[in-house]
């Protein structure tokens, strides 16, 4: 992809750059001059009915999965990143307060997450999962790290399990908290802390995509109750007067009787009609 190639190029250049800094190397970086390809980021989310249906998926209750699906909770309400969840220590949780402390996120900053009173009893059973000497929260006897590590494989079958065919990842839980605090109406610079940026232009994507689905959902409404009209419904009614829909629905609230008698017709068809009708009058 661009975005692969993109991180090659950069990679080799720092490559160089070091060894012509550090190393003595006298010949030239190959990657200097090359041109970057243009980067467009992804924003890929889970929908409101998807986060439903993904939390219903989850209901396994005892061994790894159970920790596997608190992995991934916890990078749906929180919004933080991946690493930060793996890496949670009992130390950093407050649950006499409802806070967990993140020391150092990948800004360097530290963060304080308010954690949701409904998370709360899912906190008090991960307790059983301890582990003698180990203060990770998602601990594993097994891993060299101490605590989980791979989560993908579990999310890419809770994904399929509930009929999402396009591929996301598990990053694009984090886009979906952003989306989600758009749609609530949160400001960029809320947004903008709330996930720990450093800049505006990252959470202003998010208010960009909020509002292009409360379009997409305002359209498909609209459509809904539109139905697939293609051209205006020609409604005659008891006296053999021709009418639009508009017209019609007034007569209805009046309960005139009616027949719709043709619809998705060409405006030709329409005049037509119109003249018949409106000659059948005169002739009365």
């Amino acid at each position: 992809t661009p975005y692969q190639a993109n991180r090659v190029i950069v990679l080799v250049k720092s490559i160089y750059n070091y060894m012509i800094r550090k190393k003595g190397y006298v010949g030239t970086n190959p990657a200097n001059g090359v041109e970057l390809y243009d980067e467009h980021p992804r924003n890929s989310f889970l929908h409101p009915e998807e986060i439903k249906k993904l939390l219903q998926a989850m209901t396994t209750e005892d061994g790894v999965d159970f920790l596997l699906n608190m992995a991934i909770l916890f990078l749906i309400v929180f919004g933080v990143r991946k690493t930060n969840v793996l890496e949670m220590k009992w130390k950093e949780i407050d649950l006499k307060h409802n806070l967990w402390t993140i020391p150092k996120t990948k800004n360097g900053d530290e963060k304080i997450c308010t954690i949701p009173a409904v998370l709360l009893p899912f906190f008090e059973k991960l307790k059983a999962y301890k582990i003698k000497g180990n203060d990770f929260v998602l601990a594993s006897p097994t891993s060299a790290t101490g605590h989980i590590v791979e989560i993908r494989k579990h999310f890419n079958q809770l994904i399929k399990s509930i009929g999402i065919e396009r591929h996301l990842r598990i990053h694009d839980l984090r886009h979906t908290y952003g989306t989600m605090s758009a749609l609530l109406n949160h400001s960029p610079s809320i947004i903008k802390t709330e996930l720990g940026h450093r800049t505006m232009n990252a959470s202003n994507r998010y208010i960009n995509i909020a509002n292009q689905m409360i379009t997409n959902y305002r359209d498909e409404t609209i459509a809904k109750l539109l139905g697939q009209i293609t051209a205006p419904t020609i409604i005659v009614d008891d006296k053999g007067k021709a009418t639009d829909v508009a017209s019609q629905i007034a007569k209805n609230m009046r309960k005139t009787k009616s027949s719709i008698i043709t619809e998705g017709v060409s405006q030709k068809e329409i005049n037509k009609m119109f003249r018949e009708a409106h000659a059948k009058k005169k002739k009365k």
